[in-house]
């Protein structure tokens, strides 16, 4: 379903080249197993790429293999919608981002439409309240099958 989804696509090559960079790095100094879709950190880092600007967004391109972005919007979209069709595969983004910040409205958009993502205004002065607010979202999100992942203390929470 994947493969059909994004066969004709700047994505299908983009994302198979950073693929292959993701397991060269997390292969190169390690002997312990992992588990990592590079196709759901492709589409974050995406979603990331388009409200970036300038020498940022240069870098981003080159880091995800993107050698053009005309059609990606419309790639991450059909992907996006084909595998939100499956009944074992649930996708869900948020993007989280301070009360006091901005966000570009253009950005906020292509977000909605072409991710298919939801926006939260967050008080991260208040990290507990922050962290619940995360949890219960990840447990709405995956029927509570998703792991809870963030932790009050910390303000860029990797897992």
């Amino acid at each position: 379903m994947y493969e059909a989804a994004i066969s004709n696509s700047g994505l299908r090559v983009a994302n198979n080249d950073f693929t292959m960079d993701v397991y060269r790095h997390l292969t190169a100094n390690t002997s312990h197993n992992a588990i990592i879709s590079p196709f759901s950190l492709h589409m974050v880092l995406g979603l990331t790429f388009f409200g970036a600007a300038g020498s940022t967004a240069d870098a981003m391109m080159k880091g995800l293999r993107i050698k053009h972005s005309e059609t990606l919007l419309k790639d991450y979209k059909d992907i996006i919608e084909q595998l939100s069709k499956s009944p074992e595969l649930k996708m869900a983004n948020t993007i989280y981002f301070a009360q006091d910040v901005q966000l570009n409205p253009i950005y906020q958009s292509q977000a909605v439409e072409y991710f298919n993502s939801e926006l939260s205004k967050t008080d991260f002065t208040k990290p507990e309240t922050a962290a619940k607010q995360m949890n219960d979202w990840v447990s709405n999100s995956t029927e509570s099958t998703g792991r809870t992942r963030r932790n009050k203390n910390r303000r860029n929470n990797t897992p």
